[in-house]
């Protein structure tokens, strides 16, 4: 029997099966972790390529309207200009103490918190 039908089917068997599976199912998850982030990565390219095309869209219609707001407005001489320039005077704002303001938690560290008490509380259950 040295050449084997197609039709038969080869069966090997493994030490620690238990072991390799998990292993396996542990590396598809981690795999899966991977797609999962390249997925967002590429929405967020996706994104932000949208936005550059919004904002040039943008400033190019602001340009135009800039010319076109110019071109509306009365021509005024230099020496105009400076006939009515005044110095405006600034009035010094009075220093404020600053109050000490409490942290604030984010909601992130409260529900990691919130985590670690429950682990604790299943670790102590059994």
């Amino acid at each position: 029997m040295a050449k084997q039908k197609a039709d038969e089917a080869l069966y090997v068997g493994l030490h620690g099966a238990p072991q390799v599976r998990r292993v396996v199912l542990t590396n598809l998850k981690d795999t899966l972790e991977v797609l999962k982030a390249f997925e967002e990565y590429k929405q967020v390219r996706k994104q932000k390529h949208t936005s550059f095309t919004k904002l040039k869209n943008d400033i190019e219609e602001i340009s135009q309207l800039v010319v076109k707001l110019k071109s509306t407005l009365p021509k005024v001489k230099q020496s105009e200009l400076k006939k009515e320039e005044r110095p405006i005077k600034i009035a010094p704002k009075a220093k404020q103490k600053a109050a000490p303001t409490p942290i604030a938690h984010s909601e992130l560290d409260k529900i990691e918190n919130e985590l670690d008490t429950i682990e604790h509380q299943l670790n102590a259950m059994g």
